[in-house]
């Protein structure tokens, strides 16, 4: 088929001896019909009153608005050009049954509204995605692969199945898929990042982001990310960054931030011979005791050199050793010399308190009667002894003494006297009480003690 492009409003083109006119409101060829009415003889034509039957031969043209009642057979005719209306109801369920019964051809110009069901005798109508066998000419094929519906036709030397719709822009069907909407058949794209990336979060393509927003935090900036970042190759930063609040230093910027140049100083050496700068303290006991001499800290001397003399031994003091506590010696002990702390005690009265932290001999004038010895902050170490000494000055008009009952930490012993016997004690006469406490168990002390009369 081929009709004239550019057409004119009702212009007129014959196309396989079919004469068609073209329409600017609808846009399409529509048939012209130049085929005369056929009437079968024998039917009667009722128009109000009047009634007149149909001769078996001869044309009749009809005027104004018949309407036909009745049944019969029929003559030929040249049509009409006013509205022919049928009231009759009769239902039509074959080509011989109906309101109207046409036993030839009917040539139709215009539209056709059907209301109920049509059936074509000789033309067949298939619905499938492939096109139907030994089809016949004027058969309609729905194809439901494409949503086309096709008319097989013959042009005079082939047989074609014809797209009926023809060449358009309308969309048959549309669905919208993922992320895509579908309006008047505009396509929007309604992608976003957690869509896309739902989908696939990976690309082999170099992705740039141009958004200049800065960046003053962990979630601002053109590109944020509330995670980690892996990053298998080189990283450029054209600006200050930050890492947990703290901005990176650069070898540009080391010299506002950074040390440009180590120097030693005290006790320390530094090697620059490579790219590593190498720090390391030269220390001595001597310059580190210089800056300061003292400690809280336990210090343990690990060598066990044996001492044979002053300047022998693990450790060696040229001067004197202050000591404020205890002194445990595990070998023996040389002294050249012992002095020990003398504790002075005035006028005990019934009760003398001997503090060990001051001393171990204690000192005692102006005593006016017997008193009990309280020692007090005795070393509580089991299996030790200790030796202590009274040193008791007497008054020419009397002489006093220690009660044989003592008082260590808080809990009582008995003396034991050598002998026996308790220490004799005279006026104007100085008189040593020493005493030997044995450590048997915690706050238990077995006293040893013995008298000596000085005049």
């Amino acid at each position: 088929m081929s009709f004239p492009l550019s057409p004119t409003n009702n212009q007129q083109a014959t196309v396989n001896g079919i004469t068609y006119s073209y329409s600017n409101t609808t846009g399409a060829w529509t048939r012209v019909s130049l085929t005369p009415i056929l009437v079968n003889t024998g039917s009667s034509l009722i128009s109000g009153t009047w009634t007149f039957a149909l001769s078996s031969t001869g044309s009749v043209t009809l005027n104004g608005s018949p309407f036909v009642s009745g049944s019969g057979t029929a003559a030929s005719g040249t049509g009409t050009t006013t509205t022919f209306v049928i009231s009759n109801t009769t239902v039509s369920t074959g080509t011989d049954t109906g309101a109207l019964q046409v036993q030839g051809g009917v040539g139709i110009g215009g539209n056709m509204y059907v209301g109920g069901t049509v059936t074509g005798g000789g033309v067949r109508t298939t619905t499938t995605s492939t096109n139907p066998q030994n089809p016949t000419v004027g058969d309609l094929w729905y194809n439901t692969s494409n949503d086309v519906l096709y008319r097989y036709t013959y042009d005079g030397t082939n047989y074609y199945w014809i797209d009926t719709n023809g060449p358009n822009n309308n969309v048959g069907l549309m669905v919208a898929g993922t992320d895509i909407s579908v309006n008047s058949v505009v396509i929007s794209n309604t992608s976003t990042l957690q869509s896309v990336t739902g989908r696939g979060a990976t690309t082999n393509v170099a992705v740039n982001i141009n958004n200049l927003t800065q960046t003053y935090g962990t979630n601002s900036g053109a590109l944020a990310v509330a995670g980690g970042v892996g990053i298998g190759g080189a990283v450029w930063i054209g600006t200050t960054s930050y890492v947990a609040g703290s901005q990176i230093i650069t070898a540009a910027t080391i010299g506002n931030f950074g040390v440009s140049k180590i120097t030693a100083g005290t006790d320390t050496a530094v090697s620059t011979s490579t790219g590593e700068v190498t720090v390391w303290l030269n220390s001595t006991l001597q310059s580190i005791t210089n800056r300061g001499s003292s400690t809280t800290a336990v210090i343990s001397i690990t060598n066990t050199a044996s001492s044979t003399s002053t300047n022998t031994g693990a450790l060696t003091v040229a001067g004197g050793v202050g000591i404020g506590g205890n002194l445990a010696v595990g070998g023996t002990t040389i002294l050249q010399q012992a002095q020990e702390v003398m504790v002075p005690v005035s006028s005990p009265g019934t009760n003398a308190t001997l503090n060990f932290n001051s001393g171990a001999i204690f000192y005692i004038t102006g005593m006016t009667n017997n008193f009990t010895a309280t020692f007090v902050n005795v070393p509580t170490s089991t299996n030790y002894v200790m030796a202590t000494s009274l040193i008791l000055v007497q008054s020419v008009s009397a002489a006093y003494s220690i009660n044989s009952v003592v008082s260590i930490n808080g809990s009582t012993s008995t003396i034991r006297w050598v002998g026996g016997t308790t220490a004799t004690v005279t006026t104007s006469r100085t008189d040593v009480i020493s005493i030997t406490l044995i450590a048997t168990g915690t706050n238990a002390y077995t006293v040893l003690a013995s008298g000596s009369e000085y005049y």
